[in-house]
């Protein structure tokens, strides 16, 4: 009997160590996936930064890979011709259509007089991202959606 006993403690301390390289793994993975999450926001800020005027209306910005986990709100905004999934990971690109991907873009969505909210908060959503200012409300003004916008122009090419 005190056989079987020592067996289970002995068992029961495996399983501890294995629960806890387990859990080092899964930071491993995570702080792995920030490093290459940074290296790509990194080339593209390079590539988007390098573009000249004249480039920029022939070439598309590169699209700025996710940063931070997680998202501010559960459920993903609802926005015309963009299907956002129900979360995304760190490393995940934006869906097509979210970005503004030409300066002609960024300059339409803030002189729409059509309010761009539910494009900011989508893209808020999405990246998560304490570097793009504070969460909008859906009591937010044309002007802190324009002030967005241009906050957004210069974290692309930063």
């Amino acid at each position: 009997m005190a056989d079987n006993l020592d067996i289970a403690n002995q068992l029961v301390a495996i399983q501890q160590q294995l629960i806890q390289i387990n859990n080092r793994m899964d930071e491993m993975d995570n702080q792995l996936a920030t490093t290459n999450a940074r290296a790509a926001l990194t080339e593209a800020r390079r590539f988007n930064s390098e573009l000249t005027s004249r480039l920029r209306s022939v070439l598309d910005y590169k699209p700025i890979p996710k940063l931070f986990s997680g998202h501010p709100y559960v459920e993903p905004p609802q926005i015309r011709n963009i299907n956002l999934q129900a979360a995304y990971k760190i490393g995940d690109l934006p869906p097509p259509n979210l970005l503004p991907r030409k300066d002609e873009a960024f300059a339409a969505l803030k002189a729409s007089r059509q309010s761009p909210l539910p494009t900011v908060r989508a893209i808020q959503w999405f990246y998560n991202d304490p570097n793009l200012g504070p969460i909008l409300n859906d009591d937010a003004t044309l002007d802190d959606c324009r002030k967005f916008l241009d906050t957004l122009k210069e974290y692309i090419k930063l």
